[in-house]
């Protein structure tokens, strides 16, 4: 267990330990690398009395990269499918580095944009010269 379960169960009356970890493990995370799959609670999570889907960043015990897990109900509707569209209009969104100029998607900078519209300007490190400044974000 990881250190935030250990100190919710401790704390917790038991009739809510049974319920945040029968909730927990309610939930399964996928890998967008490489498709590997397990429940919240056994990656040391907790998603209890939640609602919806999430995307979480974090490092795969499949793969050991850090990449972005699609959080969705056991049974609920494919997971390939969604993370396949998040990626793909994530891809069709771009970022221009103030800086050097430098060009990229938002994936590949480890952000998501999905359905969302109009430009922006957001904080972030480039990949190229590594430095920190106001990209603006755009739709070719």
């Amino acid at each position: 267990m990881s250190g935030l379960q250990n100190l919710l169960v401790s704390i917790l009356p038991s009739g809510w330990r049974e319920s945040l970890e029968t909730g927990s493990r309610g939930w399964r995370t996928r890998c967008s690398g490489c498709g590997y799959e397990s429940n919240v609670w056994d990656m040391g999570g907790i998603r209890w009395k939640a609602v919806g889907n999430a995307l979480w960043r974090m490092r795969c015990p499949g793969c050991g990269r850090l990449t972005f897990h699609l959080v969705s109900r056991i049974g609920a509707l494919a997971a390939g499918s969604w993370l396949a569209e998040i990626k793909t209009e994530s891809r069709s969104w771009h970022t221009r580095c103030p800086k050097c100029g430098h060009e990229s998607n938002v994936w590949d900078m480890g952000g998501i944009r999905w359905k969302a519209a109009g430009s922006s300007r957001r904080l972030m490190r480039c990949t190229s010269c590594a430095r920190l400044g106001m990209h603006r974000v755009y739709r070719p």
